[in-house]
Formats: C-alpha cells, structure tokens, sequence
C-alpha cells in the first residue's frame, strides 16, 4: 500500500497516475481532492493534513507525485512525517533544490519499480 502526496493544482494528474497504479496492482491512498483549492480554509486543511497522516500510517511509504517539479508545504509536511515513521519516501521528479531531493529514497521511479517495491507490501 502506498499513499500518494501532490498538490490539489496537479489533481487530474493525480487521479490517472493513482488509476494505473491501480491496474498494475498497487494499492493506493490518493489525498481528498473533491473541494477546490480556493474554497479551503486553514481549518480544513489542517484536517486533510491530520487525514494524510493516518493514510501514510497506514501505507508503506509515499509516492511524490510533482510533474513541475515542485513540492509545496503541506506534500513538505507530509514528506517529513513520513521520514519520522522511517518509512520510504519517493519522488516522481527532482526538485532540483538539494535539500529537499536528500529527502527521497528514489526520484523517477518507473511504475515497474514502484510496483517491485509496494506490492510485496498489498
């Protein structure tokens, strides 16, 4: 089982990559991304973080999903709570900013890979 992290803006993209995730055979987690980003308040936030945790409690490590490169806060968040449980953290794509591609287990990993590495866990 794997949970998936990204930002709501990469939504559609989100929802392909999880759906043949899927079709290969690895489970997945995706965050709640029925509410537009602009409707989000602090609050809800703050809860779909608290959700995000328990998914990543739950799964065997994440899978970064950030097709422009970029990790914004809350995916940074979850990354670091990840790290606390010692559990693997992977990037779709480098961030080219060395302090956080230190953080990942492995960047471009295939679907094959990913599902070498999750599905020993389904």
């Amino acid at each position: 089982m794997i949970t998936i992290c990204g930002s709501i803006k990469n939504k559609e993209f989100i929802l392909k990559f999880s759906e043949k995730l899927q079709e290969i055979g690895v489970k997945c987690f995706i965050p709640d991304m029925r509410i537009p980003k602009e409707e989000v308040d602090p609050c809800l936030e703050r809860e779909f973080i608290y959700n995000h945790f328990a998914f990543i409690d739950k799964s065997n490590g994440i899978l970064v999903l950030n097709p422009e490169n970029r990790i914004g806060t809350s995916v940074l968040v979850e990354i670091g709570y990840c790290r606390g449980q010692k559990k693997p953290v992977y990037f779709l794509k480098a961030t080219g900013i060395s302090e956080i591609d230190c953080l990942a287990d492995k960047i471009s990993p295939t679907y094959e890979e990913i599902k070498k590495l999750f599905l020993k866990f389904n």
